[in-house]
């Protein structure tokens, strides 16, 4: 009989247990689906808000003034001329990819070689783009242009060209 008993205590507490455990995963349940929401966002008005996202904006311009990731030029008639003493003193330009273009770089001892696009000139710069009238340096990661020298028109010259149209 007394295994009869301990059948009956089983029985009776059977449920009870049933129910604690249901409990625990009801409350387990929603204190997950709780976790999930985060509490709504506080209202503002659109002045703090301006004056919120200038603080911010002036915080972030700092990064952005570092140039991290280098600096972005869009204009290359903007980079600086370099002060190497180099003179470009032509330039093949190709707008074939299987075809490099190639400069023509004299260096301040007299010497002069063609050079593309990878190569070191004299002075240790890298050519990093050949233009038409332009070439774009890396001199210790600081692009400069080194340009194509324009011929200037002297008195002489111009009066030579004035006299020539009025004969």
């Amino acid at each position: 009989m007394s295994n009869f008993k301990s059948f009956e205590y089983y029985l009776n507490i059977l449920p009870r247990l049933m129910l604690a455990f249901v409990g625990l995963l009801l409350i387990s349940t929603m204190m997950t689906i709780s976790a999930g929401f985060k509490t709504p966002p506080t209202t503002i008005s659109p002045d703090e808000y301006l004056d919120n996202s200038s603080a911010v904006a002036t915080k972030l311009s700092h990064v952005a003034d570092a140039h991290l990731f280098g600096s972005f030029v869009n204009d290359l008639n903007a980079l600086p001329q370099t002060m190497l003493q180099l003179t470009l003193q032509g330039i093949a330009y190709s707008t074939d990819p299987n075809v490099p273009s190639r400069a023509i770089i004299r260096a301040r001892s007299g010497k002069t070689e063609v050079y593309q696009i990878g190569q070191t000139v004299p002075g240790g710069a890298i050519i990093k783009k050949i233009q038409k009238d332009l070439v774009v340096l890396d001199d210790n990661h600081q692009l400069e242009s080194l340009k194509l020298p324009v011929p200037k028109i002297t008195d002489d010259i111009y009066t030579s060209v004035i006299n020539d149209e009025r004969e």
